[in-house]
């Protein structure tokens, strides 16, 4: 009885070590200059965070997860900010480039997997209790500049993303820059969001580019 008591503490001290550690022990922070960084409630198993820049702020009111979380900054007076009950199943990777863009998720939100990308001067909102599933990309920008060969003038400018609450977003969906989600909605697997959905909350949309097959809907976990 002795010995199966101490392999259970044994076994009970791992567990804790593993998921409970200090925070200190779970983040790991690289950067150049001064970065702000609000941790409350974290329980995460690894956090990397990466930033070159000034006056930046990451902002997180408390993981559900043991997911795994890159944070990549470049720039200066960016704010990421993290509300409370946010679970990362697998991978949640957050890429901010340039100067003076928001990222904002909201409450007792679900990730999978995603790739947030948000682009000099632009915000990405995400809403309360929203479910999104494995290997889905938001982007608030393209990956490079695209100019008018004559006048130097750029084609492809940033524009911001907003996804409402309650939004269930399924697996490998691409929402691209300009996107505004209604609340309630459901975005099939595999579809490509582009512009603004200005149909009526709870509708369901699919396809490239999304269309709303579906209205009056609601949905459960």
């Amino acid at each position: 009885m002795k010995e199966e008591t101490l392999l259970f503490a044994r076994y009970a001290l791992r567990f804790f070590r593993r998921f409970f550690e200090p925070c200190r022990s779970l983040l790991n922070i690289v950067f150049n200059n001064k970065l702000s960084i609000k941790i409350v409630n974290l329980l995460l198993l690894r956090v990397s965070i990466n930033c070159r820049g000034s006056g930046n702020l990451v902002d997180v009111h408390g993981f559900s997860c043991v997911g795994k979380v890159k944070i990549f900054i470049n720039g200066d007076r960016n704010i990421i900010k993290i509300n409370k009950n946010v679970d990362v199943t697998y991978d949640l990777e957050i890429i901010v480039l340039g100067n003076g863009s928001t990222l904002t998720i909201g409450s007792f939100t679900s990730i999978e997997s995603a790739h947030l990308a948000i682009h000099e001067g632009t915000f990405l909102e995400i809403g309360d209790n929203c479910m999104i599933a494995k290997d889905v990309v938001v982007r608030t920008g393209d990956a490079h500049r695209i100019l008018q060969i004559d006048s130097g003038e750029l084609l492809n400018k940033n524009c911001s993303v907003v996804i409402g609450s309650n939004v269930w977003i399924g697996e490998s969906v691409y929402i691209l820059k300009g996107s505004v989600i209604p609340s309630g909605s459901v975005i099939g697997a595999r579809s490509i969001v582009t512009a603004s959905l200005d149909v009526s909350p709870n509708c369901i949309y699919v396809g490239s580019p999304v269309k709303c097959v579906a209205s009056g809907v609601s949905w459960v976990r």
